[in-house]
């Protein structure tokens, strides 16, 4: 999308007015004044990056085993007994604690408790080790006491739930699709057989991304279920700007107005994603597979 890409001549808007927490105070998402936005993203980009946690994926890959562990705990039914569970609010659980660890250094600990916790006073009163983790990091590079929090709760309220919705969207898409489902399971085994991802544990971020499906898999549940649907919107520049849409109309947006978007009806258009857009096939994203336009736009 124009624009929202880099460089573009559109700004944010008063919309983003809604995502300050508390009310009247800026965060990395609501901020509008340009030059603050880009001193804010330099000063977060360390910590959101990972280089100075060295522990970022061994500290995922432990919740991904928690919330595997727990499934298998509590969830696995028998021909004697039925274990029903809420899929949904396990995924809130496992995105929670990984947030807050990564985050603060201390998981809520949803997962080890199978509940929801909403707060852990105890840790922060007694447990004063130093820890490398995006807070340690936003403090090195000069954020304040009140900035941090604002961008603490951001994390909490914006980070947690998409990705939630992401691994929810992607299960139920799965779970109901026996063709994809079977893909992905062969091409995992196929490549555990072949010695190219561990068979023990948690799969390894690099071996993941050489599982084209697996990759296919993520991102077509994401377009099918986008984790963001509001409007995003961008205020247009002062002079107006001006673009074709797919049938080939010319549109003229005037300067200096709020323009949104629907990803949920752009993830869907048929012009770009083809005439099944309503259906999960991650063969789209394949080579071969899809439209040279729905790729670019990933």
């Amino acid at each position: 999308m124009r624009m929202s890409a880099a460089r573009s001549p559109s700004t944010k808007g008063n919309w983003y007015n809604g995502a300050r927490f508390p009310p009247g105070q800026d965060n990395i998402i609501s901020q509008q004044d340009e030059e603050k936005h880009t001193k804010r993203r330099a000063q977060m980009a360390e910590g959101y990056a990972g280089k100075t946690n060295p522990t970022l994926e061994p500290t995922i890959s432990m919740h991904v085993q928690n919330f595997i562990d727990l499934l298998r705990r509590n969830y696995i039914s028998s021909d004697k007994e039925f274990k029903p569970i809420d899929m949904g609010r396990k995924a809130s659980f496992l995105t929670m604690d990984v947030i807050t660890d990564v985050a603060f250094g201390q998981p809520f600990g949803n997962l080890v408790n199978d509940k929801d916790i909403i707060a852990n006073n105890s840790h922060a009163v007694k447990d004063t080790d130093v820890r490398q983790d995006m807070l340690s990091s936003f403090i090195k590079d000069g954020l304040d006491e009140n900035d941090v929090m604002y961008e603490s709760v951001l994390q909490i309220i914006a980070g947690a739930d998409t990705t939630a919705t992401a691994i929810r969207s992607i299960f139920l898409h799965i779970m109901t699709n026996p063709h994809a489902y079977r893909a992905l399971q062969q091409e995992i085994d196929t490549a555990v057989k072949d010695g190219r991802v561990t068979g023990e544990g948690v799969i390894k971020e690099p071996e993941a991304r050489e599982l084209p499906y697996l990759q296919a898999v993520i991102q077509e549940g994401i377009r099918v279920w986008p984790p963001v649907t509001g409007g995003l919107q961008k205020l247009s520049p002062p002079n107006g700007d001006r673009f074709t849409l797919s049938s080939r109309e010319e549109v003229h947006i005037p300067g200096g107005v709020n323009v949104g978007w629907s990803s949920w009806a752009m993830m869907r258009d048929k012009s770009t994603f083809g005439v099944d857009a309503e259906v999960l096939r991650p063969e789209r994203w394949l080579e071969g597979e899809g439209t040279t336009e729905g790729k670019r736009g990933w």
